[in-house]
């Protein structure tokens, strides 16, 4: 069920923060030693690396609309490389004003998004990068960015537990929600969520679903909370997703109809939409490790999801496996 990748002469010998996989089979990871690596997915091997970073590679991010291209989030800086080419970034720029944590880009591919442990969001022109917006609403450490792909909007959450929705022509927020106040489906207040009532409610991850109705966020409670998006400017909570034991690091839609979650607790879920309107899981595998990052990409034909933990090694899990 579970494939770990072997070791490799050049790979990685430390934690594993972040990956990413292009519509290519090519997955980029990277490590707490500042390195990057490029690996053919389909066949578990090592391909290119990219050392010598100026610290933690933290994000990681393919361009959708040219899959040579990627970014990588090291220290403050964002730098854009080409897989043809990886002597030197195509670009690089300051991202921040503090370690990043994320780089996303729009669906046109006209803006890049970074958010920062000193609470800075960053929203920057990939042909202008000196035409920056920087949202400064958070308190402190802001976790994860994502775009709205229907429409110009721009969701942050962090250690402070909120969630902000961004109006990215103005710099903003058109509305927030305090997460420690969300309602679970018992009708309880959410201090905590789940199996952990001591635990505050920071805000670790973000997707976003196809059809931009839909916006997902892993909480350090444990929880999954479901918000409606689909009206502009607004979140409206539908559903706290229950499961988890422990901080929930990743969640992505893998579609409108299914979400995949993983976490401290080791556990990976796939949430389904039932015939009654709500998501619910039945099972979830056990990964070997704390997890720190997921992403999906094309093995053969088949979708797979591969799993970055506290180890230096990537895992694989056929989407099967969450059927």
């Amino acid at each position: 069920m579970c494939e770990v990748w072997p070791p490799q002469p050049g790979a990685h010998t430390c934690s594993v923060l972040a990956l990413d996989c292009n519509s290519g089979s090519v997955l980029v990871s990277g490590d707490e030693n500042g390195n990057c690596c490029l690996w053919d997915a389909p066949n578990k091997t090592l391909v290119n690396s990219i050392g010598g970073l100026p610290g933690e590679v933290t994000a990681v991010c393919f361009s959708k609309l040219n899959p040579h291209f990627f970014w990588l989030a090291s220290d403050v800086m964002l730098m854009k490389y080409d897989l043809r080419n990886l002597s030197d970034a195509v670009l690089s720029i300051c991202g921040g004003d503090d370690d990043i944590n994320q780089v996303v880009l729009n669906q046109s591919e006209t803006l890049i998004a970074a958010c920062d442990d000193s609470g800075l969001v960053s929203v920057i022109d990939q042909s202008n990068p000196s035409n920056r917006g920087e949202f400064d609403e958070h308190e402190n450490c802001v976790s994860a960015v994502r775009f709205n792909s229907m429409r110009n909007e721009l969701y942050s959450t962090g250690c402070d537990a909120q969630l902000l929705c961004w109006s990215i022509e103005d710099g903003t927020p058109s509305d927030q929600i305090v997460l420690s106040e969300c309602i679970s489906d018992s009708g309880d207040a959410q201090f905590t969520g789940g199996s952990n009532f001591m635990t505050p409610a920071m805000g670790h991850c973000l997707s976003v679903n196809n059809s931009g109705t839909l916006l997902a966020c892993g909480l350090e409670n444990a929880s999954v909370v479901l918000f409606d998006v689909s009206v502009a400017h607004k979140m409206s909570q539908v559903q706290v997703l229950s499961g988890h034991t422990a901080g929930v690091s990743q969640v992505q839609f893998t579609s409108d109809n299914r979400i995949i979650s993983a976490g401290a607790d080791r556990n990976i879920i796939p949430w389904t939409l039932n015939s009654s309107g709500i998501y619910s899981s039945s099972a979830f595998v056990k990964h070997h490790s704390k997890i720190n990052w997921t992403c999906i990409g094309n093995v053969g034909g088949n979708d797979a999801l591969f799993v970055s933990d506290v180890s230096p090694l990537i895992s694989t899990y056929s989407m099967s496996s969450f059927a």
